[in-house]
């Protein structure tokens, strides 16, 4: 906030083509603000460092879930699991919002699938949970958003600021504290943590040949047992949990006194947003990988073809099996059409 503040009285630097410069007002024809009376500390004192990453984030994750359930239907679809569990009945029976939501979701994605035809009388009672439990586990983390969303919502509308002035008298207190927020976005990184482990499980699924349902070892192409296929790539989506995992401690429960004992707990709210966004950006590397290994499944099941919606997604992305070589430019392509779709 400081940094912001300096550049607005026309002092302190810039980033400019990617580098920190001087920053000169007159190159910019701006006008430098002159502060008066507790102008300063209104700037640099308050929520809005955390309130900011928060709202973004939360803005992310709505359209970033979506993309994620179409994601895990398509990989219940090319493990040819049943979505019987999706029915809505099951969902009402235990009406949390975001369960029903998601079990909505995952229906119309799967709706009309011939992949799910080509087994509907195989017999299977119920999958394994990474398949079963989607709207309970996605829904979960819905769930949670929402309600970071209802917190951001008041604290970007809500005065902050201390001491607070008011018609007939100034009055010092609290409202700097970044406490409220510091807890939803440790809240909300346990939460897409959770989301990690259960796509890395599905990732694992994808490629380990005892339970794939007859999919390639590995979703490897050419010669069986000279190609390693995309086998590495759920090393990689381990190494993102395990990252998150990490990240996913709350910065909120560690406290460290400062100004002579007078700011004596603090909320840390600032370490926990930036370690948040961290995590956000594991996730969606995570969804990548999973939508990656689903088209080269797709691929692997055809003629059969996924539901419209599914088919209609995996167009823009289209990974065929091959012989092994550098794949790093699928991932890529992958990850670069998930973006797109979160931020057009």
């Amino acid at each position: 906030l400081s940094h912001i503040a300096m550049v607005l009285i026309g002092e302190g630097k810039i980033i400019k083509d990617g580098k920190a410069v001087v920053f000169k007002p007159s190159d910019y024809n701006f006008q430098p603000i002159h502060l008066e009376e507790k102008e300063g500390l209104s700037l640099i004192n308050g929520t809005q460092f955390m309130a900011a990453h928060l709202a973004l984030i939360v803005r992310d994750l709505e359209r970033l879930m979506k993309i994620a359930t179409l994601v895990a239907a398509s990989s219940v679809d090319v493990l040819l699991g049943t979505p019987t569990a999706f029915d809505e009945r099951i969902q009402l029976a235990r009406p949390h919002p975001g369960q029903i939501k998601i079990a909505q979701m995952l229906r119309e994605f799967l709706d009309g699938s011939q992949i799910r035809d080509s087994h509907k009388n195989c017999g299977k009672v119920q999958d394994a949970y990474t398949l079963r439990t989607i709207p309970q586990v996605y829904g979960a983390v819905l769930d949670t958003i929402e309600w970071v969303k209802e917190v951001v919502q008041r604290e970007i509308n809500s005065a902050t600021d201390n001491p607070l002035v008011f018609e007939d008298e100034i009055i010092s207190g609290g409202n700097f504290h970044g406490e409220p927020l510091a807890l939803c976005a440790d809240y909300l990184s346990i939460a897409l943590t959770s989301l990690g482990n259960m796509i890395e499980r599905r990732i694992d699924r994808l490629v380990n040949p005892k339970v794939n349902e007859g999919l390639p070892p590995f979703l490897a192409g050419g010669e069986e047992g000279l190609n390693s296929g995309y086998m590495i790539w759920q090393y990689t989506a381990a190494a993102l949990c395990n990252e998150n995992k990490v990240l996913s401690h709350p910065a909120s429960a560690d406290s460290i006194p400062t100004s002579a004992y007078q700011e004596d707990y603090v909320s840390m709210g600032a370490n926990a947003v930036r370690k948040l966004r961290k995590v956000l950006e594991n996730i969606v590397s995570l969804i990548s990988i999973e939508a990656m290994l689903v088209s080269v499944a797709l691929n692997s099941r055809r003629p059969l073809k996924s539901s419209c919606k599914i088919e209609e997604f995996y167009g823009k992305i289209d990974v065929k099996l091959s012989e092994d070589r550098y794949f790093g430019e699928n991932f890529e392509k992958v990850k670069q059409v998930i973006l797109e779709e979160v931020f057009s």
